[in-house]
């Protein structure tokens, strides 16, 4: 009976999770996991397919829970609703910094984000938050005309921006205070008014 499965597996996760956060995915190979791991190339494949299916478990959770968080709030006015846009970000803000540091260095790695979206959930939180800045055509001035390509353009940069923007801050505030473990009020609400600059600043109409 293979009673060290778990254990070896757990051991496989830690390791890969160690390594992308310290060398970035893209630098970390499976047998430099093995290695760390104090296991071998071939062990490592017999739990995984391959490090992208690492990657995939290890981030799994944080990616359920955003989900969670945006099927909750998810309206097609947030973005217009300043109170409500800053629930929503402080929600994930506590989900990502509830994730730990080493999951939210793996958020910043660009190469991270490629495998997300090739494999866990196709840019699905990106998009979703996409569907709530378009919202903002409400917010434009009538007088103004505003092509919807422009709109669109717009808001799926905005998005992408505040998504990135959320976990970039959070590893900037840890890099600053490694003492201490829990983020306070005020750099939450500091967090909060980042990401609303970026999704709530006029549109450009320059041509």
């Amino acid at each position: 009976m293979r009673q060290d499965i778990p254990s070896r597996r757990e051991s496989i996760i830690s390791a890969a999770l160690d390594l992308f956060a310290l060398r970035g995915y893209e630098a970390t190979s499976i047998a430099d996991i093995a290695s760390y791991a104090e296991s071998t190339p071939e062990a490592v494949t017999s739990y995984f397919r391959g490090k992208h299916q690492i990657l995939r478990e290890v981030l799994t959770p944080t990616l359920q829970r955003i989900d969670t968080i945006l099927d909750q709030h998810e309206a097609p006015d947030i973005a217009t609703e300043p109170t409500r846009t800053a629930e929503l970000v402080a929600d994930l803000i506590n989900c990502i910094a509830d994730a730990g540091p080493q999951v939210v260095a793996l958020l910043e790695d660009p190469a991270v984000g490629e495998q997300v979206y090739a494999h866990a959930h196709d840019g699905a939180v990106t998009e979703r938050i996409e569907r709530a800045l378009t919202a903002q055509l409400s917010r434009i001035d009538p007088g103004t005309v505003v092509p919807m390509s422009v709109v669109r353009t717009a808001a799926r940069m905005r998005a992408a921006c505040a998504v990135a923007a959320i976990p970039t801050a959070i590893a900037a505030w840890a890099e600053i205070n490694p003492a201490t473990p829990v983020i306070d009020q005020d750099v939450r609400d500091t967090i909060i008014d980042i990401v609303q600059a970026i999704i709530t600043g006029p549109y450009s109409t320059a041509p």
